[in-house]
Order: structure tokens, then C-alpha cells, then sequence
């Protein structure tokens, strides 16, 4: 299994958003490692994006090799760029089969994100691949998270962030309390936590 994650560090990330979300991911290579021990070998890769886009590392790795640091987060959120940026990683990479995607941001691009997403659906492997969105906040970009899954019962909420790894290996919706997943709202979104440095 190929695991990405695109995680949002831009300026409204920053504290207890992205102090979360890095514990969550933690959990879940910790997870990776036993899955991948037990079951299946399992290579991931990480790209932060926020005004810019940088790869923690150049091509996948084994998940048993992950570290990384609590990032600073700045700036916009260039989501449109991070989308071009995976197309190129997706083509540049041996890449296998069963690839999946999971996309982390609380708010709404700030740059051509159609233009992103456009180069991105013609990328070899990403239409097959399972892609999953972790929406945090009021103000997370859900018709924009649905265009990058394509379904929304793959678009999840914070409370679900520690099940990450069923989420990604099960592909399972953890609700509480049954409720559908997020519903696209039509009206333009807004970035008021962010500014360019």
C-alpha cells in the first residue's frame, strides 16, 4: 500500500489544529508500522502546504523510516498548487496499485485550485486511487474537498481524526451518531485566519 497525505499548514492551522493533527498522524504511522508488519508492505509520503508546497521527503518510503517535526504554520492555503504538485509527484514516482490519498486543510484555496485539480485528474493513478479529506472547521472548503474525493461519504470531520487509520485501510465513515457526511456549501468560502508573510 502507498499512502500520501496532504496536510494544510497555513496560517489558520496553526495551535491546536495542527498540534492535533500531528499527534493523529503519529497514531496512525504507528498503526501503518504494525499493518505493515503484519500484512502488507506499506511506503508513504508527506506534502505540507500552505503559500508553498515542500515534500518531507523526495519519493515514498518505507513507513517503518517516517519522522518529521511539528510544522510552523504560515501563510495561505495554495491548494491549487499542492494539486499540481502531487500530479508531478504521482508521475514522477513508481507509484503501485493500491494508492491512497488523504488531503487535510480547515479553509479554502487561495489560488487556482481548478487548475490544480484539472492537471491532477490527468495524472496517472490518481482517479483509481482511494482518496479520503479531513475537513477541519466551519470553514473548510467541502465542495472542494468533494471535487479532490469525488465522494462525499469520504470527506470526514475532526472527531473522527484518531480514526485515521480505519478510515484509510477500511475506508470506513465513523460518524457519531450516524450522521451523513458534510454537505458542499455553494456560497464562495472565505480565509480570514491566513495572510501572506
Amino acid at each position: 500500500m502507498d499512502l500520501i497525505l496532504m496536510i494544510d499548514i497555513s496560517g489558520s492551522m496553526s495551535g491546536q489544529k495542527i498540534a492535533s493533527v500531528y499527534d493523529s498522524i503519529e497514531n496512525l504511522m504507528g498503526s501503518l508500522c504494525d499493518h505493515n508488519n503484519l500484512v502488507e508492505p506499506v511506503k508513504c509520503c508527506v506534502q505540507l502546504y500552505s503559500r508553498d508546497v515542500r515534500w518531507l521527503y523526495d519519493t515514498m518510503i518505507p513507513v517503518t523510516d517516517f519522522k518529521w517535526s511539528l510544522p510552523e504554520c504560515t501563510g495561505m492555503t495554495s491548494m491549487g498548487e499542492a494539486c499540481s504538485a502531487l500530479a508531478d509527484f504521482i508521475k514522477s514516482n513508481n507509484i503501485g496499485d493500491n494508492l491512497k490519498i488523504l488531503i487535510i486543510t480547515d479553509g479554502c484555496p487561495t489560488d487556482d485550485f481548478e487548475d490544480g485539480m484539472s492537471k491532477l485528474q490527468n495524472a496517472d493513478g490518481f482517479v483509481s486511487a482511494d482518496k479520503f479529506a479531513l475537513a477541519i472547521g466551519e470553514d473548510a472548503d467541502i465542495a472542494g474537498l468533494l471535487s479532490f474525493t469525488g465522494d462525499e461519504s469520504k470527506i470526514f470531520r475532526p472527531n473522527t481524526i484518531e480514526d485515521l487509520f480505519d478510515i484509510i485501510i477500511n475506508g470506513e465513515n465513523v460518524w457519531p451518531d450516524n450522521n451523513s457526511a458534510p454537505q458542499a456549501d455553494t456560497s464562495t468560502p472565505t480565509e480570514t485566519d491566513d495572510e501572506w508573510e
